[in-house]
Formats: C-alpha cells, structure tokens, sequence
C-alpha cells in the first residue's frame, strides 16, 4: 500500500470544525491510494462516500449518517483489518459526535483506531485526527483523565507532521489546556493556555476573536491558581478585543463582567465584584429584557455578594427577584428554584427568621428529593440545614429525626464511594 502525506486539515480562522468536517481528510487518503485489487462492494461503498461527502458539505448531517451507514453495510465486507473499513467507522463515528450521539460514536472511534493504528501506524495524521475527535468526546463527557494523554499524544503527531505553530497544534493546547483546568492542574493548564494565546497571536492577529476567547480561558486557570490580579488582567483583555469588533456581542460582553465578578468575590474584594456584576446587569437588561432566567442567575450572584458584605435585606430582594424568574421561566419545581429557596431560607435563619425559613428548606428538599432521588449530597446539606432551622424554631424533636436522617444517609453516601488508593 502506498502511503501518502495528509495534508493538514482546513480550519476557518475563529471557529473550531466539527468533527465530521475533520474526519473527511481520511477519505482523500483512501479513495486517491492507487493500485488497489478491486473488492467486493467497492463502487457501492465509494457511491455511498461520495454521497455522505455531499450531504456533509451540504451541512445535511442526517442524511450524511444515512449514507455513511450505508457505506459501513458495505465495508464490512472487506477484510477485517482493511483502512477503508477503518476510515469509515471514523467518519461516522464524527457525524455521530457532531449529532451528540456520543454513546453511538465512542464505541465506532475505538474500533476505528484499533484498524487504523495496525494499517496506517500510530503516528499517522489520520490516527491523530481520529484520536483528538475521541479525546474531544471525552471531555465533553466529564472524563478529563481520558481525554488527556490523547490529546498529548495527538499533539505530538501533530507536532511533527505540520509544525509546532500549525493550527493543529494551536487546537491540541487549547483543548488540553481546558482538560487540565476541569483537573484542577493550573500551573499546566496556564502554560498550555498561554502557548496558545502566543501562537492564535502571531497566526491570526492581536485583536481576533479567537485570541479573546483564549486570553477568557487563560483567565480561568490563572484564577484557579489564584493569581487573581492576572485573572483580571486577562479577562479586560479579552474584554477590550469584543469591545472593538464591528459588532460587539453584548451577552459576550456581560459574561466577561460577571465573571471578572466571581474573580474579585474569590479575592475577597466584594465592592469591586458589585460594580462588576452591575455592568453585566445593565447588558443583561438591555439586551435579553429582566426576566430573562441569565439575569435570575446574576441576581443570585448578586445577592451573594451582598449576603458576604452583611447587606442582608438587599440580598434578600436579590434572591427574591431571581426566584420570581426562575418560577416564571422553569417552572415551580426545578432545581435552580430549589437552590434560591435554600438561599432565601438560609438567609432568613441568619436573620432570626425561622418561621419565614421553615417552608422554604421544606419547598426546597422537597424539589431536591424529587429531581435527584433518597441519597445525594445536596439532600444530605439540605436536610441539616432544614433540621438546624427546626431546632432554632423550638422543633427538637422533628429537628433530631431530620439530623438522623442526614446522618444515615451520609453513611450510605460514604459507603457508595470507591476506596481512594493505597487505603
């Protein structure tokens, strides 16, 4: 078999590519390798690509995964280790991801790379692209351990077959950088982060959308460091870039405020948080009107602060405001409903207000038992928190039957988890 060079795949300049645009590079690998004995199914199986390719470039992704499920009827019958079959399954599995079908697409990937590591080597550029899809399933999923050493051997691949500043490598740093932050690892995730803000930098300008978006994630690992003051610093930086685009996305503008917000509530610098939070209020209002549950969200963070700065009435009109929303918006029942009840009532316990705190953790537990069933940690808080109130208000003995309750159902909890290691 002659092995040909894969060129990198294209990527529009602000904007990452699904997964089943990336995939398509394995099929110019295959359909153009010459000298191929014609198999059983061949021209089917081309047919079939050819119109998958078309439905994909057509942004007609349901009828894609028609084709390419065809296509797979077909290159079953090839041999069991042949690179068509292998290249198939990968670009299923990325029209299954950009679907969300995640459950369908990590079983075809897996299948897929076990093909084209044996036929085409692991350090091949179509190994890569199908691994960093995988990886990005992981991530996405919440599995940050796994998606990792991919996305490092990815890089490496990468790394040699187009140039530590290609775009490949720019996008490997970027989603490694990311995975290291939901890890917790800060000092990694500020160094990946901040090689790719040099490389977006130099490859698309100082002022691209794309290097805001970077100097935003940049700011969330230098927070979890707790460099708060480069936190900031980066946040206005990508503050000052959306500002000065043709068309400022006002909702982009307000998430960065309000998070710069959180930033400065971490440092303990509550006033300037308030004058933040403010800022992404007015662009909330402006733009998406103050009922919109976004704003709900904020006047929670709101009344927060103002719980933290002992402003307890002006938090208590805070959280009012954002549960009138929430009930409005999601209904009586939901969770985020549940969770302002909880800081009203926990608001008015600090108040001496048991008898306005009572039904509030009673609404609350109640919503958060349903949602989330007997056993779970925020029922377990929950329930002491309700308990704690009912013995304020003189109910000791329905008091010390919710602590009990709490406390067995923290042992099943505790039961429930596994053994850390070496234990």
């Amino acid at each position: 078999m002659v092995t040909r060079p894969t060129p990198e795949p294209a990527y529009g300049r602000y904007r990452r590519p699904a997964p089943a645009v990336i995939a398509l590079a394995a099929f110019a690998l295959v359909l153009l390798v010459p000298g191929r004995p014609a198999s059983a199914g061949e021209e089917e199986w081309k047919g079939y690509i050819q119109a998958g390719a078309q439905a994909i470039q057509d942004r007609n992704m349901d009828e894609a995964k028609r084709q390419f499920t065809l296509a797979l009827t077909e290159a079953e019958k090839f041999p069991p280790n042949d690179v068509r079959l292998g290249a198939t399954l990968s670009q299923l599995a990325a029209i299954h991801a950009t679907l969300r079908e995640v459950d369908r697409a990590e079983p075809m990937y897996l299948r897929a790379l076990e093909i084209l590591r044996a036929t085409r080597g692991p350090t091949d550029p179509t190994v890569a692209n199908a691994e960093f899809n995988l990886a990005q399933i992981y991530a996405g999923t919440g599995r940050f351990a796994d998606a990792l050493p991919l996305y490092d051997r990815v890089m490496a691949v990468y790394t040699s077959a187009y140039g530590e500043e290609s775009e490949s490598v720019l996008r490997c740093l970027r989603s490694s950088g990311l995975c290291l932050v939901r890890l917790g690892r800060a000092d990694e995730a500020k160094a990946r982060l901040k090689r790719a803000l040099d490389l977006s930098v130099k490859r698309s300008g100082p002022t691209s959308a794309e290097v805001a978006e970077l100097s935003e994630e940049l700011a969330k690992a230098h927070a979890l460091a707790k460099d708060y003051p480069a936190s900031l610093q980066s946040y206005m930086r990508a503050i000052m870039i959306v500002e000065r685009q043709a068309q400022p996305d006002p909702m982009v503008l307000a998430r960065l405020y309000a998070a710069m917000g959180i930033v400065n509530i971490e440092a303990g610098n509550l006033d300037d948080a308030l004058v933040l939070y403010g800022q992404a209020q007015e662009l909330i209002k402006a733009t998406m009107g103050d009922q919109h549950i976004t704003h709900a969200r904020l006047l929670k963070a709101i009344g927060a602060a103002r719980e933290a700065k002992g402003e307890l009435e002006l938090a208590q009109q805070s959280y009012a405001q954002a549960l009138a929303i929430e009930e409005k918006t999601l209904g009586q029942d939901h969770l985020d409903v549940g969770s302002t009840l909880s800081a009203l009532a926990d608001l008015d316990v600090a108040r001496e207000q048991y008898q306005q705190a009572l039904p509030r953790f009673e609404r609350a537990l109640a919503i958060a038992q349903a949602k989330l069933g007997p056993d779970h940690e925020l029922i377990v808080v929950l329930t002491t928190s309700y308990a704690r109130a009912l013995d304020e208000a003189g109910q000791k003995a329905k008091s010390d039957e919710l602590l009990q309750q709490a406390q067995a159902m923290r042992r099943r909890l505790d039961a429930q988890r596994p053994a850390e290691p070496g234990r």
